[in-house]
């Protein structure tokens, strides 16, 4: 099947794909229409902007499939501009963020009714189908589809281009590696991360590292993990290491003795297959979500929710010898599931299938 794609967002992207074309989100000057209107009307006015030119566009480049990537403002749009077949893709956090009391009301009522008004919902784990499933208020057709991997990228060894970077950071090689490969962000608590593994280097007597990296991060959770580490003594042991080009992210792993993850809440991250698929093993709290995909059984994870629990667990992983008949399993186990070739043919059926029950309806 061949798949045409138009990308329309915010900003133009450079890619390297050739059957794609692209063009800017509709733009409605909403803040200027509600000077002169108010903003219930001028609202109103700027959302039916968006939709029309959203038919437009839907027409002129005849496309038979809208697939929307996030779930937000941009898929009700999408929604109530009529076009079907309509599929939506969760990545966690924007339907994890609607059970916070934050959340703004306006924006549920939104996603509530695009997911209810869509003809596939693609999520990575399945207690974000059936959150979404709750939030729509009805049961609906899904697919659990976790993003694919390069696995022949992804994988083990690169010892070479591994040991020069760990030099060039200033770690000896007889330290344990231990690599936080999420982003720095409040929702992943990287301050308990690293207070757990203050606790470890201090009382646990392990001679570790840990490694962080920039990308996409909050500075000022930054600042208070390094604070942390500063104030224990133990920022010699840390580094916080710039944005890590996606070529070079499996050289990231190879370098890591283990990965560790600890969010307060989380849909299926690709980075643990990245990292199954590295054969790098992953200590990480238990969260709903990492029980889909039959993954669970290839991670160490804490007993308990708090650094104290981390911190025993992050000394025994140094101490302790990894399992590398489980590792080489978890690496099969992804390239037979979750490879992007898996991961293609199963989207492109997927929309084969809804391509032809349009065709028959």
């Amino acid at each position: 099947m061949g798949i045409q794609i138009h990308l329309l967002d915010h900003n133009l992207h450079r890619v390297d794909f050739p059957l794609m074309t692209q063009s800017k989100w509709p733009r409605a000057g909403r803040i200027f229409i509600s000077k002169i209107c108010g903003n219930i009307l001028g609202n109103s006015f700027a959302d039916l902007a968006i939709r029309s030119q959203l038919k437009l566009t839907w027409q002129r480049i005849q496309a038979q499939i809208c697939h929307v990537h996030w779930i937000d403002e941009r898929a009700w749009h999408c929604a109530m501009a009529g076009l079907h077949p309509l599929v939506l893709s969760a990545y966690g956090s924007d339907l994890n963020g609607t059970t916070l009391p934050n959340h703004d009301p306006r924006l549920l009522k939104q996603k509530a009714e695009a997911i209810a008004s869509c003809d596939l919902f693609i999520a990575d784990s399945e207690d974000i189908i059936a959150l979404a499933s709750q939030i729509a208020g009805r049961e609906l057709h899904s697919l659990l589809l976790p993003i694919g991997i390069n696995t022949q990228a992804f994988r083990p060894g690169y010892h070479a281009q591994a040991s020069e970077w760990r030099s060039a950071l200033g770690i000896p090689e007889i330290g344990t590696v231990i690599l936080s490969p999420r982003i720095i962000r409040p929702n992943y608590r990287h301050d308990k991360i690293m207070k757990a593994f203050c606790m470890a280097v201090r009382n646990g007597g392990i001679d570790a590292y840990i490694i962080f990296k920039k990308y996409c991060s909050d500075k000022t959770s930054i600042d208070e993990i390094l604070a942390v580490a500063s104030q224990q003594g133990i920022l010699p042991r840390v580094r916080v290491i710039d944005e890590v080009p996606y070529e070079h992210l499996p050289v990231l792993y190879s370098m890591a003795d283990f990965a560790v993850n600890f969010p307060a809440m989380d849909a299926f991250p690709v980075t643990f297959l990245e990292c199954c698929a590295c054969e790098l093993p992953i200590l990480s709290n238990r969260l709903p979500s990492y029980s889909s995909n039959g993954m669970a059984r290839y991670f160490r994870f804490v007993d308990g929710d708090d650094e104290y629990a981390l911190s025993r667990q992050l000394v025994s992983m140094c101490n302790g010898v990894a399992d590398s008949s489980r590792m080489r399993e978890a690496r099969a186990y992804v390239i037979r599931h979750f490879d992007e070739s898996v991961f293609s043919a199963e989207l492109a059926s997927a929309y084969s299938r809804l391509l032809n029950k349009r065709a028959l309806s």
